[in-house]
């Protein structure tokens, strides 16, 4: 369902990934959504007050930030450890994750932030919902920087979602010194006989505890 699924669902995948080792990340998130609430339940009212509007915006904006910053951080330590599994195991796939947002690049700034989501409140307001910010994002994954992983075979994808479970993995393990269990269920579903082996090649440089079934 990953490369198939909505956005919504591909950013909560992500996002467990990074909770897995920044245990706070969910307080980051999860305040991050409550004042998105709260701003547009202020721009639907007739009046407010806009200090304190100005105020939710600039803290909308330092936590929206500290998402994106996060969300490019783990996705460029999954890049970087799918390399290393694909040229150790002799993986048929380039993988590389990316974040699809109009909005976002690397020169974002606070002020450009804050000043573009006090541009959107009349938009907003009608919209019922905020333009711009991480819980617009999308995350791809582009194979052999040619096109999405959404086009290959049910196999193929699953094949990539594992070997971006264990790329994490080899995250978790290496980086921050965190040893996870996995539990894979119905393991050997829609994978060839190749990538299956690989697979099993894989699990086999870890040592920590795998269920499979």
């Amino acid at each position: 369902r990953l490369f198939q699924s909505s956005p919504s669902y591909r950013r909560n995948f992500l996002d467990r990934l990074i909770f897995s080792s920044k245990k706070d990340y969910n307080t980051l998130i999860n305040k991050y959504k409550k004042l998105l609430l709260e701003r547009i339940k202020i721009l639907q009212t007739n009046s407010f007050d806009d200090n304190w509007l100005t105020n939710i915006e600039e803290q909308i904006c330092s936590l929206g930030l500290n998402v994106y910053e996060l969300r490019k951080m783990q996705l460029n330590s999954i890049n970087e450890n799918i390399n290393i599994l694909k040229n150790d195991h002799k993986f048929e796939f380039d993988v590389e994750l990316k974040i699809k947002d109009e909005f976002f690049n690397t020169s974002i700034t606070l002020d450009k932030y804050i000043s573009n989501l006090r541009d959107n409140r009349i938009y907003d307001k009608q919209y019922g919902g905020t333009k711009i910010g991480p819980h617009r994002s999308d995350i791809l994954a582009i194979i052999n920087n040619e096109f999405e992983a959404s086009i290959l075979s049910t196999g193929q994808q699953k094949t990539v979602v594992l070997m971006i479970l264990l790329a994490q993995c080899d995250y978790l393990i290496n980086h921050k010194n965190i040893f996870p269990i996995l539990l894979f269920d119905e393991i050997g579903s829609h994978l060839d006989s190749h990538n299956l082996q690989i697979l099993l090649n894989m699990i086999n440089r870890f040592d920590i505890q795998f269920f499979l079934t």
